[in-house]
Order: structure tokens, then sequence, then C-alpha cells
């Protein structure tokens, strides 16, 4: 009897888990997807801006031999340029990041897994910790610590201190720190949507970024060219 009522809990996580997942992974193959929508149409925007670049370098290298000093027009353009770069630069840099903490996140996930089914195993370390005690993995609490430090701007979400002895909605019973375990777990995944959609937000601001630079770069050389003339 022992083993059957053992067996069928097993079967509860297994079958929890495995809807969590699906459900998870359909969410995150929609970002998914937006990604590569993105990243797709960027590169066809990359080979006409290779064409376009190309044509700026071989122009700003003839004005840079024939204009030595920038004007005070010209600076105001060079500076334009340089704050450009550096913004965009900090846009790819961010998406480098987030693929960190999507790392992290994950890392962090499988740190819960373990410690739910250490706990459905037994319930020694839960009874250890008594009444309205909080039991939460090291390493998914140092996991989630890195990831807030490596993009501070990544949502958080409460944590309770306590908890209710209930069954979930599809009938399966957790005790209250397994199910809260679960819970979080939950959280962890809507945070790895977030972070897919934030590097769509980014690669759209960084194609943006690249447009204004070429607008900058365009401006600078005509204005270097209307500095060499006047000079002659």
């Amino acid at each position: 009897m022992a083993f059957i009522l053992h067996a069928t809990k097993a079967f509860d996580v297994y079958a929890y888990q495995t809807s969590l997942v699906e459900e998870t992974e359909k969410k995150v193959q929609v970002e998914t997807d937006k990604i590569h929508e993105v990243e797709v149409q960027n590169e066809k925007y990359a080979v006409d801006h290779r064409e376009l670049q190309k044509y700026r370098e071989e122009i700003s290298s003839l004005l840079d031999k024939a204009l030595q000093q920038e004007t005070s027009k010209t600076q105001e353009c060079k500076d334009k340029i340089d704050e450009t770069k550096k913004k965009a630069e900090e846009q790819l840099e961010n998406v480098k990041k987030l693929d960190k903490v999507k790392e992290y996140i994950k890392n962090a996930d499988i740190a819960l897994l373990e410690a739910i089914l250490e706990l459905r195993s037994s319930n020694v370390k839960e009874s250890l910790m008594g009444n309205g005690k909080v039991y939460f993995p090291e390493l998914a609490y140092e996991c989630l610590k890195k990831a807030r430090e490596e993009y501070p701007d990544l949502p958080g979400f409460s944590s309770p201190t306590e908890y209710v002895n209930e069954a979930d909605n599809t009938g399966a019973y957790y005790s209250p720190m397994q199910k809260y375990l679960w819970d979080v777990r939950k959280k962890l995944a809507e945070l790895i949507i977030w972070c897919d959609r934030e590097v769509i937000s980014l690669l759209e601001k960084e194609t943006q970024l690249q447009i204004e630079l070429g607008k900058h770069t365009d401006n600078y050389n005509y204005e270097r060219r209307d500095a060499l003339k006047a000079s002659v």
C-alpha cells in the first residue's frame, strides 16, 4: 500500500512537472520565434547597411586625409557619432548579459526541482524546518542573486514566508513548502520569457541606433566637405 501511495505521488510530480515544462516551452518558443524574426530582418538590413557603410568609409577616409582639424560644427557631429556608437554597443552588451541571466535562471530552476524531489521523497527535512519556516535551496538563491547583479532591471517577485496546507487545482496534494517551490519555478519561467522580450526590444533599439549613426556620419561628412570647400 505504501509503495502504491509513493508511486502515485511520484506520478503526480511527474505529471505536474511535464505539464509545466510543456506550457513553458510553448511560451518560450513563441518568444524565440519573435527573436528569430527580428534577427532575420536585421540581417536583411545588415546587407544593405554594409554596402552603405563601405561607401561612407571611403568618403570618410578621403575627408580624414583632406581635413586635418575639426571645426565647431564638425566636432559637434563627431560627438553625436561617438555617443550613438556607445549607445548601440550598450544594447548589444545587454543582450549578452541577458544570455548569462537566462543561464543563471535555468540553473536556479534545476536546483528548485531537485529540492522539490528531495522534499517529496522524504518529509524529514521539511519537518525539521518547523511551522512557517522557509526552505529555499542555497544554489537557487545564489543563481538568482547573480542574475539580478548581472541585470538589475530584472523583475522581482514576492516570496511568502508562511504557507497554507491545501491541494492544488490538479487534485494532487503537495506540502505547503513543495507547492511554494513549484510556484517559484513558474515565476522563473515567466522571467525567461521576460528576458526574451527584453532581447527583442534591445535588438530593435540597436537597429534604430544604427540608422541614427548612419545619419550622423553623413552629416559629419557633409560638414567636413563644406569646411574643406570654405578653406580652399
